[in-house]
């Protein structure tokens, strides 16, 4: 008869739903530490005519 144990461990890839959330909390959390602090906040991107 075949035993089998589960073991868990982190891959940290941002494509593993259990890693992947924790790297984007993280990231979120940097990227508000770039930006002002304010009432709100609205960004902007323009693209070229050629695209």
């Amino acid at each position: 008869m075949w035993s089998y144990k589960k073991v868990c461990f982190r891959c940290k890839s941002r494509s593993c739903p259990h890693c992947g959330v924790n790297a984007g909390k993280i990231w979120i959390q940097y990227l508000l530490t770039l930006v002002p602090d304010g009432e709100w906040q609205h960004i902007t991107f323009t693209i070229p005519y050629e695209f």
